[in-house]
């Protein structure tokens, strides 16, 4: 990639990566709950992809529209256990690419436990960062963005005149979320 510009490492770290660290937890506990299967693997989905991103980030991997973490921090250590690469690439083979590798038993699939060893590193490597953040850009970097006690369910997104919650009551048939009239 070529170097980011002050403008873009800000709006990374203003937006970018608060929303990514949100919902990579958000997801996380949301497939740490009983529900129906499909909901689950939406929830998983998501989680990985979030979490595939955050890791991307925190090795410095340079994918030419990827933002780099050397470019906003000074000192960063970029080493990973060689499990979580593995838990990477199996993420990828199992749910971000279609590949015909992809795990058909239960055993040889990403469960919650392997899915928690790669939050924890995701997580382990937020205080690291925001220690490493050069000055310049330390006063931009919004950690209360990815804080999900401080969500509420009625928070609106930007530019949406509605909240992202329904005060229509709704039922869910089992194959499609329909809000009730």
């Amino acid at each position: 990639m070529a170097k980011a510009s002050d403008q873009e490492i800000i709006s990374y770290l203003g937006e970018h990566l608060p929303y990514e660290l949100l919902m990579l937890r958000y997801t996380r506990s949301l497939i740490n709950r009983d529900q129906q299967f499909l909901d689950w693997n939406a929830f998983y989905e998501s989680f990985a992809v979030h979490a595939r991103n955050l890791y991307h980030f925190f090795i410095d991997r340079d994918g030419r529209k990827n933002m780099t973490i050397t470019a906003m921090t000074s000192g960063f250590d970029l080493s990973r256990p060689i499990h979580i690469d593995v838990i990477i690439d199996k993420l990828n083979e199992q749910v971000v690419h279609k590949g015909k590798s992809r795990a058909k038993i239960p055993l040889e699939k990403i469960d919650i436990t392997i899915a928690e060893q790669i939050f924890d590193w995701l997580e382990s490597r937020v205080s690291p960062f925001e220690q490493t953040i050069k000055l310049e850009y330390r006063s931009h970097w919004r950690p209360e963005l990815s804080d999900l006690s401080r969500i509420s369910k009625s928070t609106q997104l930007p530019g949406l005149s509605h909240p992202t919650t329904s005060t229509t009551p709704s039922t869910y048939s089992g194959v499609l979320f329909t809000p009730t009239p």
